[in-house]
């Protein structure tokens, strides 16, 4: 009989244990799961000095890159007309820009060298200052960084400066002509081996001309079956007017 009430005193004790835990074990699931709802939630350990200084910086870097991005529009929408008012208006401006246009190629270089190290730059600071401000959940981080970071790029540091630069190409051409110009000196090894690179596969495409003599025109125009005499008559003429010399021509008055 002790036995008896004393597994029976056991299991209501432990019935009372089940019944205690079981809010418990509730209330921490809940919170689990509030805890993967908020994939992105603040961080409590901001520091404020960090998130200054990598603000500053990311300003610095998006004006950078809207000044390179809309430098490419302007210089290469310049039309004669422009380049032709440049040149009467003969100012330390006016000259710095028709110095760089002098080297399309080697400017059109700088402006994509500068360009791409200023993205690349603006992409790890804004990276910092994200974190820096932010707590993400797994692959939430990756989307944020990626959506965000990259719309704020587009839209402020390429889509607006160049269509900006595309109803002013003279005034933001004359304005980014002296950083533009200590940056095609600073890049010029760099950009010395983009243009050479670029020209050796731009000529590696082209196909170069046969040198072709009148006597083998003449040849290929007997052999072809033309549709009419008449105008294989007129090619040979064309052939034979080619190679006439302006003396057997000429008639004295």
């Amino acid at each position: 009989m002790f036995n008896i009430l004393t597994t029976a005193d056991t299991l209501l004790r432990g019935a009372d244990s089940l019944a205690m835990a079981a809010p418990q074990h509730g209330v921490e699931a809940m919170a689990k799961g509030a805890t993967q709802v908020a994939a992105i939630a603040l961080n409590n350990n901001i520091d404020l000095g960090n998130v200054v200084l990598y603000a500053i910086i990311a300003l610095v870097l998006i004006v950078c890159s809207a000044m390179a991005s809309g430098s490419e529009v302007a210089f290469f929408s310049l039309t004669h007309s422009d380049i032709d008012e440049l040149e009467s208006k003969n100012t330390v401006a006016s000259r710095r820009v028709l110095d760089l246009l002098s080297n399309p190629d080697r400017l059109l270089a700088t402006i994509l060298v500068t360009n791409n190290m200023v993205n690349i730059c603006l992409v790890i600071i804004a990276t910092l200052l994200v974190n820096e401000i932010f707590i993400f959940d797994g692959i939430w981080e990756f989307i944020f960084n990626t959506i965000v970071i990259t719309f704020i790029l587009l839209l402020f540091g390429e889509i607006m400066p160049k269509v900006y630069a595309s109803y002013n190409p003279t005034g933001i051409s004359t304005i980014v002509a002296l950083p533009l110009n200590f940056l095609n000196k600073l890049f010029k090894p760099l950009s010395f081996l983009l243009v050479k690179y670029s020209n050796g596969i731009q000529n590696r495409g082209i196909i170069q001309p046969e040198n072709i003599s009148m006597e083998e025109i003449e040849d290929a125009l007997e052999i072809t079956e033309s549709p009419s005499e008449i105008e294989k008559d007129m090619l040979s003429d064309i052939v034979q007017f080619a190679s006439t010399e302006v003396a057997e021509i000429m008639h004295p008055r």
